[in-house]
C-alpha cells in the first residue's frame, strides 16, 4: 500500500477495510501519511485513546489534531489542546461546523475519517449521505486530500455506495493483510518459543543446566529461565494490551450520546479560536 503516491493521484480516497485488520491498517495509513497535517476525525473512539494507540504503535502525532464526537458522551473532554469537542457522532451540524473550519483555516494538508461505517448506526436516513457529500465537496473546493473509512462489511448499505460514487477513489489492503497475517504469525511462534525454552530450562535436571540450582522437591530451575518466563509473560501482556487498545466504544454508548443544542455562530467561533491556538503552538514549537 502506498498510500501517499494514491492520495496525491486521486486526492479523496475511501478505504474499505476489513474487521480483523482494521486497527494495523489505520496505524500504517497514518504511517505513510506522516509528513501530512493531518485533522483525524473520531466517530468511535475518543482522542486520549488515539493519543495512546498511536503512540505505542509509533504513529508520529506531532502534526495531528482531532474532531473528537465521542468524549463528551463519556464525561472525558478534558480540553486538550488539539481536540475539538462535538457532542456526539451523530451530531451532524456540529461535525460540519468542525471540519469547514477546520478545512477553511488551511491548517491541513489532509482529512482523516473514522469511519463512515459508524453512521450507519443511527437512523440518519439520507442525512448521512447528504453529510458525507458535502465534506466531500469541501475538500474539492479547498483541493485537500480526504481519506475515508469504512468497514468492508459495510460496502452495499445506502451510504457506502453513495460515498463510492462521490470520492476519486475506492481502495482495499490485501497486501497490507498479507504482511500483517506474517508478523503475527511471527509474533506467535516467537512468543510460544519463549515459553517452550523457558519452560525446559525450568525443569532440567540441574546437572543439565550450567546454572542450573534446586528448588526445592527436586525440581530444577535455572534464574535465566526465570528471566526468560518473565519477560515472555510481559510480552504476552503488552501484546494483548496493544490489540484492545484501540478497541471502539460499544454501539449501545453512541447511540446513547444524543446531540446537543448550540448557536452556531458561536460554535465556529469557539472552533476557529481552538484550531487558530494550536496551529499558533505547533508554528512555535517548529521554529
Amino acid at each position: 500500500m502506498q498510500l501517499g503516491k494514491t492520495l496525491d493521484k486521486n486526492p479523496i480516497v475511501l478505504g474499505m477495510v476489513q474487521k480483523e485488520y482494521y486497527n494495523e491498517t489505520i496505524f500504517e495509513a497514518l504511517r505513510q501519511m506522516k509528513d501530512r497535517r493531518i485533522c483525524y476525525v473520531s466517530l468511535n473512539k475518543p482522542a486520549k485513546t488515539l493519543h495512546h494507540a498511536f503512540a505505542l504503535h509509533n504513529v508520529p502525532m506531532e502534526k495531528m489534531f482531532f474532531i473528537d464526537t465521542v468524549s463528551q458522551g463519556l464525561g472525558q473532554d478534558n480540553g486538550e489542546d488539539n481536540v475539538l469537542f462535538c457532542s456526539s457522532p451523530a451530531a451532524l451540524t456540529e461535525l460540519s461546523i468542525a471540519i469547514g473550519e477546520a478545512l477553511k483555516s488551511g491548517a491541513f494538508d489532509a482529512l482523516f475519517f473514522d469511519s463512515l461505517s459508524t453512521l450507519n448506526i443511527y437512523d440518519l436516513g439520507s442525512s448521512a449521505e447528504r453529510f458525507t457529500g458535502t465534506v466531500i465537496t469541501k475538500l474539492q473546493s479547498g483541493d485537500d486530500q480526504g481519506l475515508f473509512t469504512c468497514l468492508e462489511d459495510d460496502q452495499d448499505t445506502p451510504l457506502i455506495r453513495t460515498s463510492s460514487m462521490q470520492v476519486d477513489k475506492v481502495v482495499r489492503f490485501p497486501e497490507l493483510y498479507g504482511r500483517i497475517d506474517k508478523k503475527r504469525k511471527n509474533t506467535a511462534l516467537a512468543l510460544l518459543g519463549g515459553i517452550g525454552i523457558s519452560g525446559t530450562l525450568m525443569f532440567l535436571h540441574p546437572g543439565g543446566a550450567v546454572t542450573g540450582y534446586v528448588v526445592g522437591g527436586g525440581v530444577s530451575g535455572t534464574p535465566a529461565a526465570l528471566l526468560l518466563g518473565f519477560f515472555t509473560l510481559l510480552a504476552v501482556t503488552f501484546m494483548a494490551y496493544r490489540g484492545t487498545l484501540l478497541r471502539p466504544v460499544e454501539k449501545e454508548q453512541l447511540l446513547a450520546m444524543k446531540p446537543a443544542k448550540h448557536d452556531k455562530k458561536k460554535l465556529r467561533s469557539q472552533y476557529h479560536g481552538k484550531i487558530s491556538h494550536w496551529l499558533e503552538s505547533l508554528e512555535c514549537a517548529i521554529f
